[in-house]
């Protein structure tokens, strides 16, 4: 979504909610550490110049050797939260000219980093956006599980004050 929020200048779209926004790279390599995800993005690359269609190892999951390298490989299409890479172009995020919302859960497993950190970094590069609202839910994991009422009712909030901006 942020992606097309950033190209399409679509006007049934009038803000931008950001759920769980962390960094596929940065998680990976939480993950698996650092050298063993640079070791398989060097390994998906050469099997991708054989055959871009041909599958990764099982073990890395059940991904073509492009796909593994559009989530994992840093700087690719869909690293569009570049957080843990200083002096990233945020591309995306401050092509938006959309009011925009992330929330993220204080117990996010993927995160490498602390939750506000990540805000604070997003809330810089929304620098198009007309305004930025970041929230860190206490007490949620990365899909808000028993967190739903209080996440869609600061949603709803941000909703009702973002409609009154306009």
């Amino acid at each position: 979504m942020l992606y097309y929020g950033a190209r399409a200048r679509d006007r049934r779209i009038s803000g931008l909610i950001l759920l769980g926004p962390v960094s596929d790279v940065a998680a990976e390599a939480k993950r698996l550490g650092r050298l063993e995800l640079r070791r398989r993005v060097a390994a998906a690359e050469r099997i991708a110049r054989r055959d871009p269609q041909a599958l990764v190892p099982r073990a890395w999951g059940f991904w073509s050797a492009r796909r593994y390298l559009s989530l994992y490989r840093p700087g690719g299409d869909e690293d569009v939260f570049p957080y843990y890479r200083p002096g990233a172009r945020w591309t995306a995020l401050r092509s938006v000219r959309l009011p925009v919302a992330a929330f993220i859960g204080s117990r996010d497993e993927y995160l490498d980093r602390r939750p506000q950190d990540v805000i604070d970094a997003l809330r810089r590069n929304a620098s198009r956006a007309p305004s930025f609202t970041g929230t860190v839910v206490s007490g949620a994991r990365h899909g808000f599980q028993n967190r739903e009422r209080e996440l869609a009712d600061l949603i709803v909030r941000w909703v009702h004050s973002s409609s009154r901006d306009e």
